[in-house]
């Protein structure tokens, strides 16, 4: 019987291996060693973060030991309260890493015996706390950590020769500002303190075992906010509002401050305003800028068509009115001729460019229903918001032999020329004191002066209520009125436009504002001025004000105003002198 072995053979190709094998090898080893030096670098970054992280656990846990193992009494910060040798903040270096280290130590009055004056000890100076917070950056990236603890005496507690100071930091609204920076200052006690703390939820700040002593400065501010602050005793200012406080032995020394979001005014010189207007009587489509079934020529606009054969529907839009130097929108007047089925309507729209969006009802009442034939108010429309207007006109018809027709449309608003690099004055009504003659001391009043475009914008501004003056003599102008939302109330975290309107100085003007009760600026009144020669008409601007210059100061005026809608006034016997302002308020 034979048995029979086969052998099998490999061969081995002599040539090597071909172009494509080497290739697809190669990139196969890239793709193996991308993700092994992804994976290296991955792993390195986050020994990197552990290493700047155990490095901050161990500063932060270095200086809480340290606060614990020094005596109670010694436990504080250079400049805080309690006073200490620990410093407030340090730059530390470790591991190659640069941190930034805070240190916060304060009394605490702990509610288990009373809080405040209802301590049963009347100590409120408890125990103290300790907050470290360290932050550092790690490849661009902030990191913080925070470590807290609280120190407690062995014995009674006690604030030897201390007081509690107390501030409060509410907003406009008197409601409490959190988060708010209360900086503390007083270089007159046995330790300068210069030492900030943040109100809490309630905003409060409280500094049981302040040294006792005068002179604490006290500011509150925040980013984004005003700030408020106590005023130092001076010859300019002997008596200021609020003062820096004293600090007395076992008592509570309270301060209430004020901060709230800024505002920026935008505020715009320019001369005495012109009324203008858009009209278009549809002598031809030169005015229109779209329209579809209408037909326009010959004075009218119409459905496009004959008689028996009118579409059910047409309509029509301006072109774009976009005046430089607008000051006002003032109103829209159109006429026409309706028949028996048909409408015609008209509605407001806003430009921008070649975009056309319709006025919204909260600025113009009724402007998507549309208007029918007359005058319409454009007062609501915000000249700042909408630097164009332009007029949509819808016809419609029940009946294909009848067409309305519109012959006239009118669109007014008011407009004046830049006055450029005007000087002017502007005060607040909140005051930090007052002088040795009683003279109250604002505190905001800054001189400012407009562009060669004839505008200035104003940040950073509290909210308060602004006076706004000029040197006639110097500026040849004298304020012939002020329009603006609020005038030249400035709210917190607004953006508004002021605008100053500018009258050729004479040595002795009057203006006249008129005003309803609700504060609102009555346009349209009639107001005479009688003297020794023939009475001055004027009639009031869409903001409330009317300018009457080159009066004489040896006569004496008798003002009488009329507004339709309201009780007419009168002011008998007015001395104008320089420029002099009169203000009414008219009753409905």
């Amino acid at each position: 019987m034979y048995a029979f072995i086969h052998v099998y053979r490999t061969q081995i190709n002599p040539r090597g291996f071909s172009l494509v094998e080497v290739v697809v090898g190669a990139a196969l080893l890239l793709l193996v060693f991308s993700g092994i030096i992804a994976g290296f670098r991955s792993t390195l970054v986050l020994v990197g973060h552990a290493r700047a992280s155990s490095g901050a656990i161990g500063l932060a846990t270095e200086r809480i030991e340290y606060t614990r193992s020094i005596p109670y009494d010694t436990v504080g910060t250079v400049a805080g309260i309690p006073s200490g040798s620990i410093p407030q903040n340090e730059t530390v270096a470790l591991n190659g890493m640069s941190y930034e280290r805070r240190t916060l130590i304060q009394y605490v009055d702990a509610p288990e015996d009373g809080m405040g004056a209802s301590d049963t000890n009347g100590i409120t100076a408890d125990y103290k706390r300790v907050k470290v917070e360290i932050t550092w950056v790690v490849r661009g990236s902030p990191r913080s950590f925070v470590l807290v603890t609280n120190i407690v005496p062995k014995g009674m507690e006690t604030v030897a020769g201390g007081g509690t100071l107390v501030v409060n930091v509410f907003d406009s609204q008197a409601l409490p500002v959190q988060n708010a920076a209360v900086r503390i200052v007083n270089a007159s006690t046995t330790s300068p303190i210069d030492v900030t703390s943040y109100t809490n939820a309630q905003g409060v700040v409280m500094f049981p075992g302040a040294p006792a002593g005068g002179g604490y400065e006290i500011s509150a501010s925040r980013t984004g906010y005003s700030l408020d602050q106590t005023y130092d005793t001076t010859p300019s200012n002997p008596n200021p509002n609020p003062a820096h406080i004293a600090v007395v032995v076992g008592n509570v020394s309270t301060v209430n401050l004020a901060i709230d979001r800024v505002s920026t005014r935008t505020i715009v010189t320019v001369e005495s305003p012109q009324e203008e207007y858009f009209e278009d009587q549809f002598v031809d489509a030169s005015r229109v800028s779209a329209s579809s079934s209408v037909a326009i020529g010959a004075g009218s606009l119409v459905l496009a068509g004959s008689v028996g054969s009118y579409p059910s529907a047409g309509a029509a839009t301006t072109t774009s009115t976009t005046p430089s130097g607008l000051i006002s929108w003032d109103s829209v007047f159109w006429t026409g001729t309706l028949q028996s089925g048909t409408e015609a309507r008209i509605k407001v729209y806003g430009v921008s460019g070649s975009q056309y969006t319709l006025v919204p009802d909260t600025e113009l009442p009724g402007n998507s229903a549309g208007f029918s034939f007359g005058t319409t108010s454009l007062s609501g429309i915000s000249a700042t918001t909408y630097e164009g207007l332009a007029l949509g006109m819808s016809l419609a018809t029940s009946d294909a032999s009848t067409t309305p027709l519109i012959d006239k449309v009118l669109l007014s608003y008011t407009t004046a020329d830049p006055v450029p690099n005007a000087s002017f004055t502007l005060v607040g009504g909140k005051n930090i004191g007052a002088d040795g003659t009683g003279q109250l001391i604002p505190k905001y009043s800054e001189t400012h002066q407009t562009s060669a475009a004839g505008s200035i914008n104003l940040t950073d501004l509290e909210w308060d209520t602004y006076t706004l003056s000029v040197d006639g003599t110097s500026l040849g102008y004298d304020i012939a009125g002020i329009c603006a939302p609020d005038s030249l109330l400035v709210s917190p975290n607004t953006n508004a436009t002021t605008t100053v309107v500018l009258a050729p100085h004479t040595t002795h003007s009057l203006l006249v504002r008129t005003l309803a009760a609700s504060l609102d600026p009555i346009g349209g009144a009639t107001v005479t001025v009688a003297g020794s020669g023939a009475p001055i008409v004027g009639t009031t601007s869409s903001c409330g004000y009317v300018y009457f210059g080159g009066l004489s100061s040896a006569d004496t005026y008798d003002i009488t105003i009329s507004a339709s809608g309201y009780v007419g006034d009168s002011l008998a016997d007015v001395v104008v002198t320089g420029a002099t302002v009169v203000p009414f308020t008219l009753a409905p």
